[in-house]
């Protein structure tokens, strides 16, 4: 009987000592995983900003793990916005606190017992591509201290589930922003939308976010209001000229089945956007290939002496996009460029393939989505 007693009281001390020794363990963690991906760095920087993305690509997860992230309100990307995640029972949330365009993020991630991570991303240009850097700090509980002892795991599978997720990012990216087709279709007719609109100037460089958060916005108050949709979203730009402003003036529209008037100081506005004839072209791909679309039509207008209409606006029409699909390869947009109605001679229009997916094309896509696209007449 006394040796029982020994026995436990043995086993007892050895307890006590190593939870001392657990609870005097500093527990501070900084990790930090690299990779380059072959994208230009506008195109991944904004891919990993957006938590639209982490939905579906689990950018951090556990590699053990089924962790699902459900989106807070409609803005996912940039200062303030912030996604709900969920492993097993183990719940939390990741907030972006600070962004520096093309260059870095920094979040904050929380769990269900106020343990707090911080998340930093960097971005810097290189010869083959972008180099991403994803530093994880961060303190651990008496839990994960004692499971870190013992199994020699929690930091490890951290710096695996950063290694991996990175890894997942660098392949579809370079998939999916390598495959994309870009073709004049020659003349056309863009006809007649009614629309819900709303109208801003920006910087050129924000249009995409813009573009991001109104069309939620838009969508919701026409369900709302039981408004009927009618076809793909669109922008109209009035005026965009890349010049020392880098300002650029548009509407982002909804088209609708009637026209309607909306009340004086209403945020959003109703039109007519009137037929037109039109140069157009499709895009399948990424929207970071506009620019060179824009490129691609401007040039074939001013080498067949294509004359431009400068009484209507230019157009882009959404016709699949993330809504339809979260693959860029998959988004198709159509762009319409407004002509003098029998300016267009009939010719068979060029078809633009991605032949070369090196440095050629990173060059092209590196600055800012649209941000050099001169639509003034």
């Amino acid at each position: 009987m006394k040796i029982i007693k020994y026995i436990f009281l043995l086993l007892l001390l050895i307890l006590v000592a190593f939870t001392v020794f657990i609870a005097t363990q500093d527990g501070s963690y900084d990790i930090r995983q690299e990779k380059i991906v072959k994208v230009p760095k506008t195109a991944l920087f904004n891919y990993i900003n957006d938590y639209a993305n982490w939905e579906t690509s689990n950018i951090l997860a556990d590699v053990d793990s089924t962790t699902v992230y459900t989106r807070i309100g409609t803005e996912t990307s940039g200062k303030g916005a912030s996604i709900n995640w969920k492993t097993g029972q183990t719940e939390g949330s990741i907030q972006t606190v600070e962004t520096i365009k093309d260059d870095s993020i920094t979040q904050y991630a929380y769990t269900d017992n106020n343990n707090k991570q911080e998340i930093l991303w960097t971005f810097k240009d290189t010869l083959n591509g972008t180099k991403v850097s994803v530093r994880v700090k961060g303190k651990l509980t008496f839990t994960e201290k004692a499971y870190s002892i013992v199994r020699r795991g929690t930091e490890n599978r951290t710096e695996e589930a950063m290694k991996q997720g990175l890894t997942r990012i660098g392949n579809f990216m370079e998939q999916e922003l390598t495959n994309y087709n870009i073709m004049v279709m020659g003349k056309s007719t863009k006809t007649q939308d009614f629309y819900l609109g709303y109208s801003i100037t920006s910087d050129i460089s924000s249009i995409e976010k813009n573009i991001a958060i109104v069309l939620p916005k838009l969508t919701n108050f026409i369900k709302t209001n039981n408004i009927s949709i009618d076809g793909s979203p669109f922008v109209m730009y009035k005026k965009y000229k890349y010049t020392s402003s880098n300002k650029a003036t548009y509407t982002i529209c909804i088209p609708i089945k009637e026209e309607i008037i909306t009340s004086a100081g209403s945020e959003f506005g109703g039109g007519v956007l009137k037929s037109f004839s039109a140069l157009k072209t499709t895009v399948k791909g990424d929207y970071s290939h506009l620019k060179k679309a824009w490129d691609t039509t401007r040039k074939y207008s001013n080498d067949k002496a294509i004359k431009t209409d400068t009484l209507n606006e230019y157009i882009e029409v959404y016709r699949n996009n993330t809504q339809q699909s979260k693959n860029p390869s998959e988004w198709i947009t159509d762009i319409y460029f407004p002509i003098v109605p029998d300016s267009l001679i009939n010719i068979t229009p060029p078809t633009i393939h991605p032949v070369d997916a090196s440095r050629q094309r990173q060059d092209r896509a590196s600055s800012a989505v649209r941000a050099v696209r001169d639509t003034t007449p």
